[in-house]
């Protein structure tokens, strides 16, 4: 469906913005515009494993909290919240920086398809309208225009994700960052917004209270202490932290044949629980 300024189905919050679009294009449910609250989770392309679990596990607990997840379909930790908020039984709005027939980047195409049937999809791009690079730097300032506040997970210092949050900040929407490591490269964008005044956010209960949300969040509580409780007693993670354990040592602990130690250590390595550094240590993310 085409829609414009007037559309009832638009917020004032939304068409208000600066250099709101004649058009917008869309498929999939449009009464998402109107429910509130919304919220952007935006981040980097090439995530970390510390990135990728706190991006997954963030857009699990607002979704369940009722909070509508808005992102940008790109790779990294865009498809990651997509596909945390569907798995969490939310809802999800994806806003892209291509024409609405072009369901871009094609490792994403079968969250796109499942959003296009089941959620919603939004351009400001006529269909037919060929790829520009610039596109997707220009469709953020509709990401934070929709939405309440915009949570960055992770950013690189010249990494596109930080025009979102000027813009966000020109909207007078809230600016909530995920720290990260000192010296990572994918957390310097990030660590210098907060250094420039963002909220420092750690979880989705950090954010929900500072926006005055927790009622809409009231199911938060279950899932947070569900997650923390599995990994307490998780025996592999009770034996990390953040000064690197050796896998030898770990087999002592635990009482473990490397044979059952090691797809442990590989499966929790694959899901961003832990690292490994040189000589078979182990850290947590």
């Amino acid at each position: 469906m085409i829609l414009n300024s007037a559309s009832e189905f638009l917020p004032d919050s939304f068409t208000s913005i600066d250099k709101f679009p004649e058009r917008l294009y869309t498929r999939g449910r449009l009464e998402l515009l109107r429910r509130e609250p919304k919220l952007a989770l935006i981040g980097s392309r090439k995530p970390t494993p510390y990135g990728v679990r706190m991006a997954r596990q963030i857009a699990t607990d607002l979704a369940s909290a009722g909070i509508i997840i808005v992102s940008g379909l790109a790779m990294g930790i865009d498809g990651i919240v997509h596909r945390a908020a569907v798995e969490a039984g939310g809802d999800t709005i994806a806003v892209l920086g291509t024409a609405i027939d072009q369901l871009y980047p094609k490792c994403n195409r079968d969250i796109a398809e499942h959003l296009v049937a089941e959620h919603l999809v939004l351009s400001e791009l006529a269909p037919g309208t060929p790829g520009r690079p610039w596109y997707f730097t220009e469709r953020n300032r509709l990401i934070s225009g929709l939405s309440r506040a915009v949570v960055i997970i992770e950013a690189t210092a010249k990494s596109g994700t930080l025009s979102t949050a000027r813009w966000a900040l020109d909207q007078g929407r809230e600016l909530f960052v995920l720290p990260g490591p000192a010296d990572s490269e994918q957390s310097a964008g990030t660590l210098q917004l907060l250094r420039d005044g963002a909220r420092c956010v750690r979880s989705a209960a950090d954010i929900l209270e500072d926006l005055n949300l927790i009622q809409a969040g009231r199911q938060l509580d279950i899932d947070v202490s569900h997650c923390n409780e599995k990994e307490t007693n998780d025996p592999v993670l009770g034996q990390l932290g953040s000064e690197p354990v050796h896998f030898e040592n770990l087999l002592e602990k635990l009482a473990l044949s490397a044979a059952e130690l090691s797809p442990l250590l590989l499966e929790l390595e694959l899901i961003g629980r832990i690292r490994q550094l040189p000589g078979q240590r182990y850290v947590r993310s």
